[in-house]
């Protein structure tokens, strides 16, 4: 009989750290959605383990807080990795962008206890700035966003008020498709591309 590989064995309970990993994660973002306040405690009970097991994830909230600004810095990058490889003409990637980041924001539901950045950084911040800066500046060269602010300001506008449409999406005051076009009227796009979003990368 086969002696088991112990390097796969390894590999397995990594893979079922970060599973557990990411289930906390999840879970955490639901209970903080309901309960803002809610402590380690809180969400320790709701995931069902014991504070001690938490604690070795988190050491305290802020941690947490950390984790998920990480993981929403990383799916802003990735987002912008995809519209970088399909090469498609500025307004599509300026409208591709709002669209996943309006639709990835309502599901994630961190607008709902806190900004996505809040009091502290993460080691993404530096490069999602740098990269939303130039998807601004490549749209303002292309002439489909306003050129009376600079890039820097206007992805602060894409921020700002794409954060002001999730409670209104969330109250049924607006629709997805109403609130894009808020989004993309106010950052200067009168004229809306007429090839398609790039569709999601499977998985």
């Amino acid at each position: 009989m086969a002696e088991p590989n112990p390097e796969v064995a390894i590999g397995d309970r990594r893979v079922d750290a970060r599973r557990n990993y990411e289930h906390i994660v999840d879970v955490a973002t639901e209970v903080l959605a309901d309960n803002p306040a809610a402590t380690l405690q809180d969400i320790a009970q709701t995931v069902g383990l014991h504070r001690a097991t938490l604690h070795r994830h988190f050491r305290s909230r802020e941690d947490l807080m950390e984790a998920l600004r990480r993981r929403a810095s990383r799916r802003l990058l990735a987002v912008i990795d995809e519209i970088d490889r399909s090469d498609v003409e500025p307004a599509v990637a300026v409208e591709t962008f709002v669209r996943r980041m309006l639709a990835g924001a309502v599901d994630e539901s961190l607008w709902r206890f806190g900004t996505y950045y809040g009091g502290g950084q993460d080691e993404f911040a530096a490069e999602v700035r740098e990269r939303l800066i130039t998807l601004m500046a490549s749209g303002q060269h292309a002439g489909v966003l306003r050129t009376d602010l600079s890039p820097g300001r206007l992805a602060a506008v894409w921020g700002g008020v794409g954060y002001a449409m999730l409670p209104l999406m969330h109250h049924d005051e607006i629709s997805f498709e109403e609130a894009v076009g808020v989004i993309l009227l106010t950052m200067g796009m009168s004229v809306r591309p007429a090839r398609p979003a790039v569709p999601p990368t499977a998985g």
